[in-house]
């Protein structure tokens, strides 16, 4: 039977380290897509990239964002490229501002009062995640009831998940209990991790920005690489040059 999954992106942090920017609306470049409505090439663009396309006809998206100064900004740039209006959630008002899992409880309350199974999770300041993300998280999840994260260079990614609704519940206790860390709470359920390999870039199509990384050491890349200061931001510009996405 056909599950059905809700596609999250979550943007509910603050980004303290990067100037208070909301980091889905910096621009990376190196993506090529006509559907952009711009030059600039965000890291919403590579998020979206990985949603696959019924997810725009199902109403399959969802953005949980918290109020803040570039919240218009972002749902009209979403808007925009995928060519109608996404719904957008926010913490509940007991658990507001209290980290990713306080995203993830009302992303689960949207999932639940609209008849899906289970959510996929996506954060906003990772934008290399690789393309067959959904299908394996999908591969593990026992037709969308457990908890499947990825993995990569040593550290899991829990932000990067699929969570079943069945969840909802227990998560809801669990932050009513004053617990924040979310990964205590998946090894406390049925939670499953996929392994991605880092990326080596003699495997994509390259320029000479591959010769300057190399040339630092940096042979390969962790898709799984987020932006958290200016520094990461304009690493993760290199390596968009580099990949050239199409």
């Amino acid at each position: 039977m056909a599950i059905k999954i809700l596609y999250v992106i979550l943007s509910g942090g603050q980004a303290r380290r990067i100037g208070g920017k909301c980091k889905l609306l910096l621009d990376i470049g190196g993506m090529e897509n006509d559907s952009t409505p711009n030059d600039d090439m965000l890291v919403l663009d590579y998020v979206l990239r990985l949603i696959p396309t019924q997810a725009v006809t199902e109403d399959a998206i969802l953005l949980n964002c918290n109020d803040a100064p570039d919240k218009p900004a972002l749902t009209k740039a979403l808007q925009d490229r995928i060519g109608k209006i996404v719904a957008v959630t926010t913490d509940m008002p007991e658990f507001m501002g209290q980290g990713p899992l306080a995203g993830l409880l009302a992303s689960l309350d949207y999932a639940r009062r609209h008849q899906f199974d289970a959510v996929i999770t996506f954060p906003s300041d990772t934008p290399f995640m690789p393309e067959n993300l959904v299908t394996k998280l999908l591969e593990s999840s026992d037709n969308g009831r457990k908890i499947v994260s990825a993995f990569s260079n040593g550290r899991v990614h829990p932000v990067v998940s699929l969570v079943s609704i069945q969840y909802h519940d227990a998560l809801y206790d669990y932050l009513a209990s004053g617990n924040r860390k979310i990964q205590p709470f998946f090894e406390a359920h049925d939670w499953r991790i996929i392994k991605f390999d880092k990326i080596k870039f003699d495997q994509i199509k390259f320029d000479q920005i591959k010769f300057e990384m190399q040339q630092a050491g940096d042979e390969s890349y962790d898709p799984f690489i987020n932006i958290n200061t200016e520094e990461d931001l304009q690493t993760a510009r290199k390596i968009a040059t580099a990949l050239k996405i199409r």
